[in-house]
């Protein structure tokens, strides 16, 4: 037997819906028991009365300042400060690296081609860089 969604669901939100629609109706009602049910009562009321006692206020509380002194602040000196200094792009450092890595590949065989691998890399780095910074 084959279930059609599409139709089940339409009427389920259907009656969902309608069922949300008619509870603002039904929130007059108290509990399924109309108002004008209460309309006949009455009710006796009688005052309570309390007992207070008084007492009298406590005196005012006088509060003396003491006086500050004035403080005058001098002026701060100026300060001056010196161009801004950026930095500079890492490219002379990095194709530095590149070739000194790429020399000492040529050199040894092993680990200590590893190790060379790993010097040059600095020190291509090192030139790189101060070649870039023009110095």
């Amino acid at each position: 037997m084959k279930t059609r969604t599409l139709p089940l669901l339409t009427v389920s939100l259907l009656a969902a819906s309608l069922l949300a629609a008619s509870l603002p109706a039904q929130a007059h009602e108290e509990f399924g028991y109309p108002r004008h049910f209460m309309y006949g009562r009455y009710y006796v009321v009688r005052p309570v009365y309390a007992v207070r006692y008084y007492t009298p206020p406590p005196p005012p509380v006088v509060v003396v300042e003491p006086v500050r002194p004035v403080v005058v602040y001098q002026p701060a000196p100026p300060v001056y400060y010196g161009p801004p200094a950026y930095a500079r792009p890492a490219w002379g450092a990095l194709g530095g690296a590149v070739a000194g890595a790429a020399v000492a590949s040529q050199v040894g065989h092993g680990n200590g081609r590893a190790a060379a691998i790993a010097a040059g890399t600095v020190i291509g780095a090192i030139i790189g860089d101060s070649i870039a910074a023009g110095r």
